[in-house]
């Protein structure tokens, strides 16, 4: 049965009943504040008798946030060398479009162009008109993370009013994990964003279409539960009121939630079509060192629950990474007061209740960490679908005991302008580059690189530098560090063996074993730097594992290296301590 009124708000029938999703609702950004007085809670500079605070106020958390950036990222502007880490295997491909004739067809540009989501892609292609994709991910960077700011504002007014509000974007201000995740402007920097818009259209009783849509475009891993929260809203709904939803009766919805989640299913799916997949099971990762503590990432075990909803969401909460364990409890310690007096003051059942919509959005959340947990990794990662709700419920829940307790102490409006205005200084300075790394040490080795190549040419050095090469020389390489993914089956069956030919001719005695290599893979030139012959790096963590010890078995006790003789190869002088070798002749 189909009822036209379905989907009203707020509920005629005065329950107040929170549904959710374009549901009967009846959101707390739509209910009338209660006065001062009326509520019996002190009345701060930020109060008002209505939820809704003055239009400047969102000006100035536009300005503040702006700010916020600014310090926090300043430098990301000023110097094109520091970059997000992770733009040197996702972004530096985007660089033919300006010039066609970079990066020829090869594994890696082939895998990071496939890895990149379809809305990124786009999103950066449309930027790349008038700047260059690294430039772009600096804007997108402070747009995304404005966007996660003011959506955070609007949040904390639904729950506390004016002082909610400031509060909230405050904790996006002082948390490093939202810039962090943001920086770069990749796929995981719309997650959070995404997710917080999604949340905020529920809570006002929306249905969301927007924040799903782009979900489905960037960051799809995103978009399943938040996409299975949304349907199981509408059936809960259906079952209880026995009631189709008139959104359920419109054609165009149908079309718009299919055509949603093939775009979704097309973006995870991309690796797969190339043929650089599947995903590895759990038990495919058994007694391989690529996958443990020592290896490429730390996915197995997997870590304790505990770690991914207490241990890292804290660490980030408290000065843990700025000034170590000590400082990290104590700066726990300090908060813990304020935190108990305001959280005493909130009125928690109220806020449960406008949180109602939530409800179904967590458990999905849920479903899908214990999901990924037991299909490992099919579902990729599992603590991507615990670390960006828990992160969001933590600043939350920090900004209504916060700003609870300012309110009781009452100090009134130049103390309350003194501390935003300090809240933002500090976050700046506490995020200053965050996920934010300078290359600009290995400037002089890129711009000889670069001079002493063809475009066209293959290159192969040490991973890690090539990392660097790859991006600012401008050249396709081998093997890269950021690009050795392990979890593509297919693509590691065709990268593992460029890992080990490489180590095996750049660590070896002979000629003939770099010649060998240089025909097999048809490497043009290599990179070497004679840093990576020392002993004090062979004897530490040359590579990940398993072949870091691989590289230490085969070195041991080894003073010659065919790669390091200027008899054996002619070296190209690139920069202090690097240089280049033509194999060219030698293919």
């Amino acid at each position: 049965m189909n009822c036209p009124d379905s989907s009203r708000s707020p509920d005629s029938s005065g329950s107040g009943e929170f549904i959710g999703f374009g549901g009967v609702t009846d959101s707390g950004c739509r209910q009338r504040c209660q006065t001062p007085g009326q509520s019996g809670e002190s009345s701060s500079s930020l109060d008002s008798t209505s939820c809704q605070p003055p239009a400047v106020d969102y000006l100035l958390a536009a300005l503040l946030s702006t700010l916020v950036f600014a310090i926090a990222h300043w430098q990301g502007f000023v110097n094109p060398w520091a970059i997000n880490d992770d733009l040197r295997q996702q972004v530096f491909w985007m660089q033919r479009w300006a010039d066609p004739a970079l990066y020829p067809s090869d594994l890696l540009n082939a895998y990071a162009k496939s890895y990149v989501t379809a809305g990124v892609v786009w999103t950066y292609r449309l930027a790349t008109l008038w700047t260059d994709p690294f430039m772009a991910s600096k804007i997108f960077t402070g747009a995304l993370f404005l966007v996660q700011c003011l959506t955070f504002f609007q949040l904390g007014r639904c729950f506390r009013g004016r002082a909610g509000a400031w509060a909230a974007v405050a904790m996006i201000w002082l948390m490093p994990f939202f810039l962090d995740n943001i920086s770069g402007g990749l796929a995981r920097g719309w997650a959070s964003p995404l997710l917080a818009l999604f949340a905020l259209a529920v809570l006002n009783g929306r249905q969301g279409t927007t924040a799903l849509t782009a979900q489905a475009l960037f960051i799809p891993y995103i978009f399943l539960p938040c996409a299975t929260a949304f349907m199981a809203a509408k059936l809960w709904h259906w079952l209880r009121s026995r009631c189709l939803p008139v959104v359920f009766a419109k054609r165009w919805w149908w079309c718009w939630l299919l055509g949603i989640t093939v775009v979704a299913w097309i973006n995870s799916s991309a690796v797969l079509r190339a043929g650089f997949g599947p995903l590895v099971w759990l038990s495919q990762t058994v007694g391989r060192p690529e996958f443990g503590p020592a290896g490429r990432l730390d996915l197995v075990p997997l870590p304790n629950p505990f770690l991914d909803f207490v241990y890292y969401p804290f660490e980030g909460i408290g000065l843990f990474k700025e000034f170590g364990l000590v400082a990290g409890i104590f700066s726990l310690i300090l908060l813990a007061p304020a935190v108990w007096i305001g959280g005493k003051a909130v009125p928690w059942r109220n806020i449960a209740a406008k949180a109602k919509p939530w409800v179904w959005l967590g458990i999905a959340f849920l479903l899908f960490y214990v999901s990924a947990r037991l299909l490992a990794f099919k579902l990729f990662v599992p603590d991507r679908y615990a670390q960006y709700p828990v992160n969001l419920f933590y600043a939350l829940t920090l900004a209504l005991c916060l700003a609870a307790a300012w309110r009781r102490l009452d100090f009134g409006r130049t103390a309350t302008a003194g501390l935003i205005l300090a809240a933002a200084l500090l976050g700046g300075l506490r995020l200053h580059n965050v996920a934010l790394y300078d290359y600009s040490g290995e400037a002089p080795l890129c711009a000889a690189v670069e001079a002493a190549t063809p475009r066209e040419a293959m290159l192969a050095g040490h991973p890690e530098l090539m990392d660097i090469v790859l991006t600012f020389s401008r050249r396709n390489a081998l093997a890269t560090f950021e690009l050795a993914h392990c979890w593509s089956q297919g693509y590691w069956d065709s990268m593992r063996p460029r890992l080990d030919g490489l180590f095996a001719a750049y660590y070896a005695k002979d000629k003939q074993t770099v010649v060998a290599f240089a025909k097999h893979f048809g490497v043009d030139f290599l990179v070497v730097k004679t840093a990576h012959f020392t002993p004090a790096f062979l004897g530490g963590k040359p590579f990940f594992e398993p072949f870091g010890q691989e590289i230490k078995d085969m070195t041991r006790g080894q003073t010659d290296f065919a790669v390091l003789d200027p008899a054996v190869f002619e070296h190209v002088p690139l920069a202090l301590g690097a240089f280049l070798i033509d194999l060219r002749p030698y293919r």
